[in-house]
């Protein structure tokens, strides 16, 4: 829970921002789908963000976000000495301070990009033989994007992005690999790529 803790500090850091310099406020909902690997394993499962954000001169947002990644969970030291199927696995989360370059008008695109915290849960294949899941601890987090969004109306608006995201202290357990015998590893990385569709609030635009 506690990439949900820094989001709740930095959404408040960007409210008190947004008060005082009296810009423009704005709340993004998205949801889609996230395929992720890492160290021969990948499976694909929903995904939800929430990003709040100021619009500084009307083409630059900055802003916190929460990522999570609502796949099921594989148990650790689950690897398998023979084939056997099983179940992918893919949870994760994170929380980010990003920015975000768009154009003006109703019609926007925009590149974004992020860093912050997160925690790769579990990711896990079709069949864990001699590969057993990863799991990670708390650790840096980065997030890179594009996309675009219309403005159906003046304050909402709706939109599209594809983003990559990547997380840090990923581990395996040890295990064995024909007669090789596979030490635990905790220097890995587990990536993602994200499909997301938005609904965006800006009620002081």
């Amino acid at each position: 829970m506690w990439p949900l803790q820094v989001l709740i500090g930095r959404v408040t850091v960007v409210a008190l921002v947004a008060l005082i310099a009296g810009v423009s406020l704005e709340l993004e909902l998205s949801g889609g789908l996230v395929s992720g690997s890492g160290e021969q394993q990948s499976s694909s499962a929903p995904v939800l963000r929430t990003l709040v954000g100021v619009d500084l001169a009307d083409h630059f947002l900055l802003g916190a976000s929460l990522l999570g990644v609502a796949g099921r969970e594989q148990m650790e030291g689950s690897a398998c000495p023979s084939p056997c199927p099983v179940d992918t696995s893919f949870r994760a989360s994170a929380a980010f301070a990003s920015a975000r370059m768009h154009g003006s008008g109703d019609l926007q695109g925009f590149l974004e990009g992020g860093i912050g915290v997160g925690h790769l849960i579990s990711l896990s294949g079709s069949d864990l033989f001699e590969n057993p899941p990863l799991h990670g601890r708390g650790g840096l987090a980065y997030l890179i994007g594009a996309g675009a969004r219309y403005f159906l109306f003046r304050q909402v608006a709706v939109g599209a992005s594809v983003a990559w995201t990547l997380w840090t202290n990923v581990e395996q357990s040890a295990h064995s690999y024909g007669a090789t015998r596979v030490p635990a590893r905790s220097d890995l990385t587990a990536d993602g790529a994200l499909f997301l569709l938005s609904i965006g609030f800006a009620p002081f635009r």
